[in-house]
């Protein structure tokens, strides 16, 4: 992991480039943790990657954006799977931008999560990934975000997690949490 850092010393310090997650293990403020996640069969979304970049954007208003798909009553931060040898983090920037329109600057590592996948009614994991829940910023003052127009998720900026969402569980509703507290 580098760091770039900026002139203003008022500004945060972003991360410019990640390409081994598990070197965070032992990472002060990172929380670790492992996560079994049963599948059907071996073919899964995440069949064959290294993992997935989950991104965590929060705007001056101390505002989380979020994806949202009504229908389907989801939640998601903006993400990405990540195929080894890949830059963590230019996949972490480069999902918030097509999945939002909105650029934005890494700042930090929040999580690091080892997703175990098993198929259903087997206890050995298949396959074993790893998920990174980063901290991002707009780069700019542009909070204008818009979904792709291929899909039906909405887009938009939460200061509080939405009420038809706050008893679910899950990694999903569990990777927004601490933005919102």
């Amino acid at each position: 992991m580098t760091e770039k850092t900026t002139s203003d010393p008022a500004e945060s310090t972003a991360i410019d480039s990640l390409t081994d997650p598990l070197r965070l293990a032992d990472e002060d403020g990172v929380d670790h943790c492992t996560r079994e996640f049963p599948h059907e069969s071996e073919d899964h979304c995440e069949a064959g990657v290294a993992g997935r970049a989950i991104v965590g954007v929060v705007n001056d208003a101390d505002e989380l954006l979020l994806r949202v798909h009504d229908e389907e009553e989801m939640l998601v931060l903006p993400n990405a799977t990540v195929h080894r040898g890949d830059d963590w983090v230019a996949e972490a920037e480069r999902a918030v931008a097509e999945k939002t329109g909105l650029d934005v600057d890494v700042e930090g590592v929040e999580r690091v999560r080892r997703a175990e996948h098993v198929v259903d009614g087997e206890e050995t994991p298949f396959q074993t990934t790893t998920h990174v829940v980063f901290r991002a910023a707009p780069v700019d003052d542009a909070t204008e975000v818009e979904g792709p127009d291929a899909d039906d998720w909405s887009v938009d900026w939460f200061d509080a997690l939405p009420e038809k969402f706050g008893a679910c569980g899950g990694p999903a509703v569990d990777d927004v949490r601490p933005f919102l507290e």
